[in-house]
């Protein structure tokens, strides 16, 4: 038989030992834990801004950039046909039907109105009608006629980089002249000012010998 003081020591070498307690996690460590989350999250929001900034501007310029690409790659095939000799091949033009052009009447049969006080008279409306009519008949006797296809716009860009003298007032008149056109309620009769400044331009370049 054991003594009492052996069986003491076995049952106490049969208790499992207590594990010691994990002191808890610092601080630091939560803050440093946040802290990566919320600089992940903002990558990825910068990321996400910046992949829809790509996708809106190759959507806004789609056009241009496929264009740039075809002159990138002609000029590449130029490149290599004169590198090898070759002679690029001949584009067939479509030849595209365009509608006859109508004379207008000629320029002096419009009177000016700001020298002949008809101005004071007309409405802005009537006033920028009967000024651009001028205008088309003053191009059409320096070789630029107004085609049917054409809008008021591109025949005044067209006809002031062939008269420079006259391209700010012409595409000034232009859009006057497309915005009576759409809003005759809106014209603002201060226009008239800028109107005097095309005929004074116009009238004295018919003047001049040519």
């Amino acid at each position: 038989k054991q003594s009492g003081g052996e069986q003491n020591r076995q049952a106490s070498q049969q208790q499992p030992e207590s594990s010691p307690q994990e002191p808890p996690p610092p601080s630091g460590s939560v803050l440093q834990k946040i802290s990566s989350g919320l600089g992940w999250l903002v990558k990825l929001v910068f990321y996400l801004a910046l992949a829809i900034l790509v996708v809106w501007l190759l959507w806004k310029y789609h056009r241009e950039l496929i264009q740039a690409a075809r002159e990138l790659w002609q000029d590449f095939l130029k490149f290599l046909n004169n590198l090898f000799g070759r002679t690029p091949p001949v584009e067939e033009v479509e030849e595209v039907e365009t509608a006859p052009v109508v004379r207008p009447p000629a320029f002096a049969t419009f009177v000016d109105p700001f020298t002949s006080g008809r101005s004071a008279r007309m409405k802005p409306k009537q006033l920028i009608d009967y000024s651009f009519r001028a205008f088309e008949a003053w191009a059409y006797e320096r070789g630029l006629p107004r085609r049917a296809e054409q809008t008021a716009l591109e025949f005044a860009q067209l006809a002031g980089r062939r008269e420079s003298r006259i391209a700010r007032e012409a595409r000034y008149l232009a859009e006057l002249y497309s915005h009576a056109a759409y809003s005759p309620a809106t014209t603002a009769a201060a226009a008239t000012e800028k109107l005097r400044e095309i005929w004074w331009i116009m009238t004295e370049e018919a003047a001049q010998p040519k």
